[in-house]
């Protein structure tokens, strides 16, 4: 049915990755033609992590080869977050990061291509004074190298949130990005308070 709760029963933040289709990807990794619904997504308990409606974390670094080794073509994903609690960490001095993307929370060395999301944050997000929330239509971090730059292209976002708050940072296409080319990319970004 598409619903799916993740629930820390530790008494402190974990580290979470989630992927509609893979959670975590390395090296030659080929995500074709796939299609992923997460009608509602519930996470309790998340210290720093990554969430993708597709991958939640691909890193397409390949030892000895300066090509880009992770794939995403062709694919769709509708995910919705209906909750997604980041407590503060006990440790004052120490802050976490969630990243959020309709195609991948994070990325690195990657060729995203032929691809379009919709991703709803829901009010239920609650991230900690101390913590960062990053989202965006397709990757929320997109991470290339000197050698060779990540890429996304001829793919479509659509972003629709409603929660605002002073430590959620919104991206159209990606939030962050370096050493990456975007060409031909579009998003569309919808948000109500």
């Amino acid at each position: 049915n598409g619903k799916i709760k993740l629930q820390n029963k530790e008494s402190s933040p974990i580290h979470m990755v989630f992927g509609g289709i893979v959670a975590s990807t390395s090296e030659n990794t080929q995500i074709l033609n796939s299609i992923a619904f997460v009608e509602s997504l519930i996470v309790n308990g998340v210290g720093d992590g990554s969430i993708g409606g597709i991958v939640g974390d691909m890193d397409g670094y390949t030892s000895g080869s300066a090509d880009l080794g992770g794939i995403v073509s062709g694919s769709y994903a509708n995910i919705q977050i209906d909750s997604l609690v980041s407590p503060n960490n006990s440790n004052s001095g120490t802050y976490y990061n969630v990243y959020v993307g309709g195609i991948a929370g994070e990325a690195n060395l990657c060729d995203l291509n032929n691809s379009r999301s919709n991703l709803i944050i829901g009010e239920g997000v609650n991230i900690g004074s101390k913590n960062f929330f990053y989202a965006s239509s397709l990757v929320a971090s997109i991470q290339g190298a000197s050698y060779n730059n990540s890429q996304i292209s001829a793919s479509y976002g659509v972003l629709k949130t409603k929660k605002i708050a002073k430590n959620h940072r919104y991206g159209g296409v990606t939030f962050e990005a370096s050493y990456s080319r975007l060409s031909n990319v579009y998003y569309d970004k919808a948000i109500s308070i």
